[in-house]
């Protein structure tokens, strides 16, 4: 990034998590300042609000595209929809302004918004069904170094070491079973525009053509596509 320039952050994986949106930081201290932040609108294709929204805050900041020199996207796992038309939009923001971008998966932004004393964690993620994805989080490498469990269902949470879930409404029966039977509190996460900033503002950035969304599992398009034309 050049001195002046600005960094975006879109936030749209998982709109049960919180409020799906966009904000705008820059370079401050080792850290990032949050400048503003912008809400996208509810509605049965809230995704088509994206571009608008990133329109509006930097509108209202006195802005032009041109600004934006890095592009934090939270790259899942997530929604299908939500996740394609994020990544699309990071991706045509890198080509058209040369801005860099960065890929940062979904329980990073999470883990920014928990209590390291609820160490270790397991986020539990893209839920459905009896299972989940999960990634485990220790104290020690919070932000740093976390530890993909892959997809897992109750019997899974044996041995993982873990004193926390943190899941939505969508995590598994079976699991907060399981975890009540062994003494593993659920905390619900959030996901914010400003957490990615955050988190994501000094990671590394990777070409554009190379972004892409995390998914666990085949998407359920990608299978009913599959199924109808072989």
């Amino acid at each position: 990034m050049h001195p002046g320039q600005i960094i975006l952050a879109i936030e749209t994986s998982n709109p049960t998590m919180g409020e799906p949106g966009v904000a705008l930081g820059r370079p401050a201290g080792g850290g990032v300042e949050v400048l503003d932040e912008e809400t996208l609108r509810t509605g049965s294709r809230r995704g088509d609000d994206l571009i608008p929204a990133i329109d509006r805050v930097m509108r209202r900041r006195g802005l032009a595209p041109n600004r934006i020199g890095r592009v934090l996207v939270s790259t899942g796992p997530g929604g299908f929809t939500a996740l394609r038309i994020a990544i699309a939009a990071a991706k045509m923001l890198g080509e058209s302004l040369g801005a860099e971008v960065v890929p940062v998966p979904t329980a990073l932004v999470i883990a920014a918004e928990l209590d390291r004393e609820l160490a270790p964690a397991l986020i539990c993620l893209a839920s459905k069904g009896k299972t989940t994805f999960g990634v485990r989080l220790v104290e020690s490498g919070w932000t740093d170094h976390p530890e993909p469990v892959g997809v897992i269902d109750a019997e899974g949470l044996e041995g993982l070491g873990v004193r926390t879930l943190v899941g939505d409404e969508h995590l598994p029966e079976g699991m907060r079973a399981r975890a009540g039977a062994l003494g593993i509190s659920i905390v619900r996460p959030k996901l914010s525009a400003k957490a990615l900033l955050g988190v994501g503002h000094a990671m590394t950035p990777v070409d554009p053509l190379e972004l892409a969304p995390i998914y666990p599992r085949e998407p359920e398009a990608v299978r009913k596509w599959r199924e109808l034309h072989g």
